[in-house]
């Protein structure tokens, strides 16, 4: 059986959209189920999956640098993250859980999603850098065209 890791590393609030995306596709597999074993890779610091999430799931539950900052501070997390990630680096830290895990694929619903080795597939939906540039800084421009094309590229 195909087992998938979902990269849901999101905080409780300040993710509009990407977090609605991620909890709609937990409650499709709650309601209809899949051929697919599901993994769902989730914030420490995070409780919105708690009961979301469809039983027989299971969880890998990891720590997230300035998670509860970016939870309480979404538009200035925003804004610092390319920063950020520049010192950070674009590491692939979760690999050997998902080969211990005995992962197959990662599935990467929203933008900036862990870095792997493993096949993944890339779900890039918002691109409102590209046609609502004045809304974003050079810098999380810059991240957006780099970071989310790469990803793209290697998916």
């Amino acid at each position: 059986m195909l087992h998938v890791a979902i990269d849901a590393r999101l905080p409780d609030a300040g993710q509009g959209g990407v977090l609605s995306v991620v909890k709609a596709m937990a409650a499709a597999f709650k309601e209809h189920g899949s051929g697919i074993r599901r993994t769902w890779v989730v914030a420490k610091q995070a409780t919105w999956w708690r009961g979301s999430l469809p039983d027989g799931d299971s969880t890998l539950e990891v720590s997230v640098p300035a998670g509860s900052v970016a939870a309480k501070l979404p538009t200035l997390s925003s804004r610092l993250a390319p920063a950020v990630l520049r010192v950070i680096g674009d590491r692939n830290s979760l690999d050997a859980a998902f080969q211990e895990s005995r992962i197959d694929v990662v599935h990467l619903p929203y933008q900036d999603g862990v870095r792997t080795e493993l096949p993944f597939v890339y779900f890039p939906h918002d691109l409102q850098h590209v046609h609502l540039p004045g809304n974003f800084t050079p810098a999380q421009i810059q991240h957006r065209e780099t970071r989310w094309r790469r990803r793209a590229q290697e998916a």
